[in-house]
């Protein structure tokens, strides 16, 4: 062992007597990273800002590397296991599952926040009144186009037979509606709300109408993870529910944390109205606990989805999984 000087014995002996005083706050242990996939500008990314604004994930153990996507390319990058975890579509999890992926739904990620928001100039205050109409949408894959597709199904209309589809990214669609180019587009907030202050007019909220139709709110996407990587990292997965359960709670109970710099990079708000109206509209499209009913609600929906000929069928093993 090499001599030690006076000041290297020095600190050797502070730190040791830190270390043996009573009441000495320990060492701080290293933070499990995860690896999420979030969205940018979407109602996911403003969850996960207001993680990082107030270090909700550090304070449960986790360190979140978040990897922002559009909410198609999100489900692909968790697909394709270059993420650990992320938010799905119930009924693309199921699809996944039926051609081999072994995908577990681990707690609430959104209610469905997705409305039909007409063009100023079209007159419609229906879904049945879109019908022939230019519909703009995300990929058949996102949970915005297949809790439309199934809504149109249990009305007895096909969205793919009869309205005119357009698929595109949340941008592109936002500047076809307000170009004209489509006469409405199925986005979610807080574009939608974007594009009421522009003067457009939302015909139907997703939600309101699932509600109608079986009474029960509808939950559009889960946070999910490969079974395999659920088997390594259960403490890991219970931790990072629980940090997106708190990020809702803070949305619910402090509307001050939209005005943080974090946050409000994901909303870019134009106006201090448009930003009012982010914080009444966005707290409530964010589920406040992970419990059976939430569970019973996404069977409901996959249910309908078997019913109306969307789906073959459901896999034999569980998908849904509270973590204790």
């Amino acid at each position: 062992m090499g001599r030690q000087t006076p000041l290297t014995l020095a600190i050797a002996l502070t730190i040791l007597g830190l270390l043996l005083t009573p009441g000495a706050a320990p060492l701080a242990a290293p933070l499990d990273k995860m690896v999420y996939a979030t969205a940018a500008g979407g109602a996911a990314g403003i969850q996960t800002a207001v993680i990082k604004a107030r270090r909700l994930d550090e304070r449960h153990g986790i360190l979140l590397d978040l990897r922002p996507f559009n909410p198609a390319e999100a489900e692909f990058a968790l697909l394709y296991k270059k993420v650990d975890t992320g938010f799905f579509a119930p009924t693309s999890g199921v699809r996944a599952n039926l051609k081999g992926s072994r995908l577990r739904f681990i707690g609430p990620s959104l209610y469905s926040h997705y409305s039909l928001t007409a063009h100023k100039n079209v007159q419609a205050r229906r879904l049945e009144d879109l019908k022939g109409k230019r519909i703009g949408t995300l990929d058949r894959v996102s949970g915005g186009y297949n809790a439309l597709a199934v809504l149109c199904r249990m009305l007895g209309l096909d969205l793919e037979k009869d309205f005119r589809l357009t698929i595109g990214t949340p941008p592109g669609l936002m500047t076809f509606l307000q170009r004209g180019d489509v006469d409405a587009a199925n986005l979610f907030d807080p574009l939608t709300t974007k594009l009421i202050l522009d003067g457009h007019r939302e015909v139907v909220r997703l939600s309101d109408l699932w509600m109608q139709l079986t009474g029960k709110p509808m939950v559009l996407t889960y946070l999910a993870a490969h079974q395999e990587w659920l088997d390594a990292n259960r403490d890991v997965a219970r931790r990072f529910v629980k940090t997106m359960l708190d990020a809702t709670a803070v949305m619910r109970s402090d509307p001050n944390v939209f005005e943080e710099k974090l946050v409000r990079d994901q909303i870019k708000p134009r106006t201090a109205q448009e930003l009012d109206m982010v914080k009444e509209r966005m707290p409530k499209i964010y589920p406040t606990t992970w419990d059976q009913s939430l569970v019973d609600n996404g069977k409901l929906l996959l249910q309908k989805t078997v019913e109306v000929g969307l789906l073959e069928r459901l896999p034999e093993e569980e998908m849904f999984v509270i973590l204790r």
